[in-house]
């Protein structure tokens, strides 16, 4: 018959505590980890401590380490002179490390000035942007700035003098500087800043203002139009600079009268003025021409035209330039709701080398006609 159970509880409970402390002894004590931050110059090292490599560190960059009382802190980089540093670590007490390696090569002269010229600019610029702030609160309208429009351009800039702490840069154009000074004026009031607050520098450009193509006309205005309201286009390149010899070109050969013209490629032929002699005798008629379905819609109405710039954009090189844009058109006649067609995307290139600006190639590509074009940008707002 065996003894109860309860006469040797008192020898287990008695292993049981031997082993926990055996356990306690045997496992190590840890010690709380210690935040260290380096800053460095150069602005990254190879760091040791106590002989034990922590491989390469940024400067700004924060090592988590188990140390406890002295230790000795390593900096090195080839180039640099080593560097030691005796540290007394109180566990879990954070704490900044400063090295800077001292440069033997003229490769790490130059390492450094170029990263302490890093530094000195993102000084600079944190105290700009501190100033800022300031002005930005003084002076709303800087919020607004810069403002452009097809004849002006207003950019904050340095002032003349010391009275000012900005002055606004007012870009004009030639022969356009007495609406440009006008359009800004109405910004201006509208916007509820006066001229007389401020220092306005003009600048005179020698150039064409910029293309910024409208809204289009409304579907309301389509509607009011009948075809004598359009008139065809003579192609001329007299005098034009690059932008208006572009518009032109993209005017012309899209202004159709169906009454007359049985293709798209008319617009074309009545543009050859416009065009370098080699490149307006590659334009003829295809022998079958196959116009689209708005055409055809166009044709049974002998409807016109009406044309309009949608996007635009352009890139000057020395002896030309390039221009791409998207033109849409609407169908009008007297016995036809105006039918809205486009965009065409027109890409030309300008040769600039002669007394005149002239077309010397061109791409475009029309809108497919078994795609859906209900999404179409040229669909003023207001059409049903």
């Amino acid at each position: 018959m065996s003894k109860p159970i309860k006469q040797y509880w008192p020898i287990a409970a008695t292993l049981g505590l031997i082993a926990v402390i055996v356990l306690a002894l045997l496992r190590p004590w840890s010690t709380p980890k210690t935040e260290l931050t380096f800053e460095l110059s150069p602005t990254q090292v190879d760091i040791a401590i106590d002989s034990q490599d922590y491989g390469s560190v940024a400067s700004g960059e924060m090592l988590e380490v188990e140390l406890s009382g002295d230790v000795i802190v390593e900096a090195s980089r080839e180039g640099f002179t080593p560097e030691s540093l005796p540290l007394t670590v109180d566990p879990g007490e954070a704490q900044t490390v400063y090295f800077g390696l001292v440069p033997e090569t003229p490769e790490a002269e130059e390492l450094v000035d170029e990263q302490d010229s890093v530094v000195d600019e993102q000084v600079i610029t944190e105290e700009y942007h501190d100033r800022a702030e300031g002005m930005f609160d003084k002076h709303p309208i800087l919020s607004d700035l810069p403002q452009e429009d097809q004849y002006y351009g207003a950019y904050q800039g340095i002032p003349e003098g010391d009275a000012h702490d900005f002055a606004i840069h007012l870009h004009l154009y030639v022969g356009h500087e007495a609406q440009g000074r006008e359009d800004f004026e109405v910004w201006m009031d509208d916007a509820g800043y006066s001229t007389s607050n401020y220092q306005i520098i003009e600048d005179i450009k020698d150039e064409d203002p910029p293309v910024i193509p409208d809204d289009g006309p409304s579907y309301t205005a389509l509607q009011d139009m009948n075809p004598g309201d359009i008139s065809m286009p003579t192609a001329d390149n007299k005098g034009l600079g690059v932008d208006a010899l572009a518009l032109h070109f993209a005017e012309v050969s899209t202004t159709w009268d169906t009454a007359e013209d049985v293709h798209h490629t008319d617009g074309l032929i009545r543009a050859k003025p416009l065009m370098t002699h080699d490149l307006a005798d590659s334009i003829e008629m295809p022998h079958r021409p196959t116009p689209s379905q708005s055409w055809w819609t166009a044709y049974e109405h002998e409807a016109k035209s009406y044309v309009w710039l949608h996007d635009y954009s352009s890139q000057h090189y020395r002896d030309n330039s390039t221009v791409e844009m998207q033109v849409c058109w609407a169908w009008v006649a007297d016995e036809m709701e105006p039918v809205v067609d486009g965009p065409r995307t027109l890409e030309a290139t300008v040769d600039t080398t002669g007394s005149d600006n002239i077309i010397s190639d061109f791409f475009y590509e029309d809108p497919d006609d078994f795609v859906d074009s209900s999404a179409s940008p040229c669909i003023p707002e207001d059409a049903s």
